[in-house]
């Protein structure tokens, strides 16, 4: 267990060997054997996009920023006409987070998918060895180091030009600037307010993260008026954020009501499962089974929503093997901080659909704590020796 849990990144120069090798067969294979994802789509390198939403980010590929100043008319309408300005603000184009768009747009991927495909794929590798990095900084040794540098969903991502990997590189960022200023200090705030608006920018779900960022004065000595400024700083962009996408979760809530877990619809758990109970009890047992089916959906064990062959819902299944055990014991054992980032991250999870793709940014954070649940684990059952301090 050692492996796991021993401060080492001397073995830096194996992992980036196995980052190449492990990205490169990867392209081969699926290059050579037809994968096809949950929307029916094969994946590989340059291929056609897999995945259901990309119409949507082509569309906006020309215009990526066009609708910023949206927050902004709406708020002249909610002046002059409140009943109005809502009625207008439901009625406005579905517009994703600018940066993918941006990127399809600069680098024409709907004609050329070679270069913005390879970049994922470096990009990927990269997030790959910082994920090592960072492990390897809380004391996980090479083998927990490796697991994290070539985990599968982290390779897959890769393939896929979508905001699944993108959003990933931005949390590494974000989260590395948060833990620099709560360890070193108040002059890396500038790279938590870049990074956290980047992440703004890339998916509307980073809005859950903004109460995690708001509350980083509190944990470190700070005067009362910049706390104050901080947290209505971040209030201000959070509100701006939330009417900018207002459209977007009209339309993703109600896709979240058309999500299945395990054949049941979440109105059917809201409504109650176990009629012959008190209404009460129903419907706390039904809503407390939503909200484990939805950890469990996002942790990778789920069934597939469109006939993938069973080896591969077993290797989605694999991760939740981490994934679990991480999020239980990460939220039970982590500091004060990291457990509210955690929390933060995780409200999208339970109050939208549940898919294993949403836990991608969280995966090191939930690798950390599942390699210490499982040596506890050890140690306790006495299969393991408890490590000297």
């Amino acid at each position: 267990m050692r492996a796991f849990l021993s401060r080492a990144w001397n073995y830096w120069p194996w992992i980036l060997l196995a980052v190449v090798v492990s990205r490169l067969f990867a392209a081969v294979f699926l290059g050579a054997v037809e994968i096809r994802n949950d929307s029916g789509i094969p994946v590989r390198l340059a291929g056609d996009p897999a995945y259901l939403d990309y119409g949507l980010y082509l569309s906006a590929s020309g215009s990526a920023w066009a609708e910023l100043g949206r927050p902004l008319t709406f708020t002249f309408l909610m002046i002059d006409d409140p009943a109005k300005s809502l009625s207008w603000l439901s009625l406005q184009q579905i517009k994703p987070g600018p940066i993918l768009p941006m990127l399809i747009g600069t680098f024409d991927y709907q004609q050329n998918r070679s270069w913005l495909a390879g970049g994922y794929l470096i990009a990927g590798g990269i997030l790959g060895l910082v994920w090592a990095w960072g492990l390897a900084q809380r004391g996980v040794g090479v083998i927990g180091q490796l697991i994290a540098a070539l985990f599968p969903s982290l390779i897959y991502y890769s393939f896929l030009v979508s905001t699944d990997l993108l959003y990933a590189v931005v949390l590494a960022a974000l989260f590395l600037g948060c833990v620099s200023v709560l360890s070193k200090g108040g002059r890396y705030y500038w790279l938590v307010v870049v990074t956290m608006l980047l992440a703004l920018a890339t998916r509307p779900n980073a809005l859950a993260l903004i109460a995690a960022i708001a509350l980083i004065p509190l944990f470190r000595k700070e005067t009362n008026a910049f706390r104050v400024f901080w947290i209505a700083a971040w209030g201000f962009v959070g509100l701006y954020a939330f009417v900018y996408y207002l459209p977007y979760y009209f339309v993703h809530d109600s896709n979240a009501d058309r999500t299945h877990y395990w054949g049941i619809y979440p109105s059917e758990y809201y409504s109650g499962l176990f009629h012959g109970l008190p209404t009460w009890l129903d419907k706390g047992i039904s809503v407390g089974l939503l909200a484990v089916s939805k950890v469990l959906h996002a942790s990778g064990i789920r069934p597939s929503y469109a006939g993938l062959d069973l080896w591969l819902v077993i290797a989605r299944a694999i991760p939740g093997l981490l994934f679990l055990p991480g999020m239980i014991y990460g939220l039970a054992k982590a500091s004060r901080f990291e457990r509210v980032f955690m929390l933060c991250f995780l409200v999208p999870v339970f109050v939208g659909a549940a898919q294993e793709r949403y836990l991608l940014p969280l995966t090191p954070l939930l690798m950390f704590w599942a390699f210490y649940f499982y040596r506890d684990l050890g140690v306790r059952v006495g299969v393991l020796k408890r490590p000297s301090q």
